[in-house]
């Protein structure tokens, strides 16, 4: 999901580069609309859930993600099976979901192509359209909240 997610931000970037240079006001219309459905659908991708399904105090960004986040689903990126000599727990689970929660979605998108699907920082910039310094910069980032938060966590050994 988290690829398809990708695409569509790229599409969105792309028709928001070609609609500066656009002239015709019907053709500008036209790509504000598809902008605006492509945004619909990546907050659809993101949250798994109809972005307009609830009413707006629900609505806010902390409940979506916090709501997201709690459904491993939303994850498939995350598709860990365990084996049986590594059983993951419910506590770790909470403890990494906890984590992920402080994390910037710039960072989170950044630490999941790197760490899960094992992508190069310059497949990563080349996937979001960013440097690859930037990359590094929201690497580094996410390390650092991840470590500082882990030390108030306590973590099943």
């Amino acid at each position: 999901m988290i690829d398809l997610i990708l695409q569509y931000k790229k599409a969105k970037k792309s028709m928001e580069r070609d609609k500066a240079k656009m002239d015709d006001p019907l053709k500008i219309e036209i790509a504000n609309q598809i902008i605006a459905d492509m945004d619909y659908a990546i907050r659809w991708m993101k949250t798994g859930e109809q972005p307009d399904a609830y009413s707006r105090a629900v609505e806010s960004k902390s409940a979506y993600s916090r709501r997201a986040l709690l459904d491993l689903e939303i994850f498939p990126c995350l598709d860990i099976t365990p084996t049986a000599d590594r059983i993951i727990s419910d506590n770790r689970k909470r403890a990494v979901m906890q984590v992920i929660q402080h994390l910037t979605e710039r960072q989170l998108t950044c630490f999941l192509l790197h760490t899960a699907h094992m992508r190069s920082m310059q497949e990563i910039a080349d996937e979001l359209g960013i440097a690859k310094s930037t990359v590094q910069e929201h690497l580094d980032n996410a390390e650092k909240k991840i470590k500082n938060i882990a030390v108030n966590i306590q973590l099943e050994a």
